[in-house]
């Protein structure tokens, strides 16, 4: 009986994409102290909420004054998971520490969201990795693989197809929504982001973002 193969999912090609949402969440965590995280909203009340599913959230596990405490703690998991160091232990306290922020913090924008799903949709493939870091490029082959090790293998491949099917959606979405603005088409819109001083291009950027934004090729028409 012919025998299908598959592409094995533990590559570094995975291991860029896990280093980089953990990045990003140490970034929010590192430069955020608690008081700026979780606020008071009006009419809402203080976050985070926990609240049916969100309770499981890591600053609901926590008093107040412990708050900093747990965002340190979790910079150190996130700097072990950026590391690439034992995908398979790091996995889902990964994709739990995304969770947390993402439902936790007062004002989550679609970045963090997107980081749970995706750090979730790659905690299969990590729970299957093996190797001691996600950047090596040696992995047996199929064949010397064990029917649990194929198994898992077939549930990390299938994974990252969700994974990029999510993401080509995302972009594609946010493309498509920007069609009927003529801000967007004519330009005005990038021009006036880059040029933000809130949102825009930071000062060190400046010098090269400017003058692409000023040009008649990027300013608007």
């Amino acid at each position: 009986m012919r025998r299908r193969m598959i592409t094995l999912p533990w590559s570094a090609g995975y291991g860029w994409a896990r280093t980089l949402l953990a990045l990003g969440t140490l970034g929010t965590l590192i430069c955020s102290d608690s008081a700026t995280l979780f606020r008071e909203v009006a009419g809402v009340g203080r976050y985070p909420l926990c609240q049916g599913v969100t309770g499981a959230g890591a600053w609901c596990l926590a008093s107040p004054q412990d708050y900093d405490l747990v965002r340190w703690l979790c910079c150190l998991i996130l700097l072990l998971v950026a590391s690439g160091w034992r995908p398979a232990l790091t996995a889902i306290p990964h994709a739990s520490i995304s969770f947390s922020v993402f439902t936790g913090i007062t004002i989550p924008d679609g970045g963090d969201q997107i980081t749970w799903i995706l750090s979730l949709l790659i905690a299969p493939v990590a729970i299957g990795d093996k190797r001691k870091w996600h950047w090596q490029t040696q992995h047996p082959p199929q064949s010397a693989l064990s029917p649990r090790r194929r198994y898992l293998a077939l549930a990390g491949t299938s994974a990252l197809v969700v994974a990029r099917l999510q993401m080509s959606l995302v972009y594609f979405q946010a493309c498509v929504a920007k069609l009927p603005h003529a801000e967007w088409a004519d330009g005005t819109a990038l021009y006036y982001w880059i040029n933000n001083y809130d949102f825009g291009a930071s000062g060190w950027l400046r010098p090269s973002s400017t003058p692409s934004s000023d040009s008649r090729l990027g300013s608007p028409s």
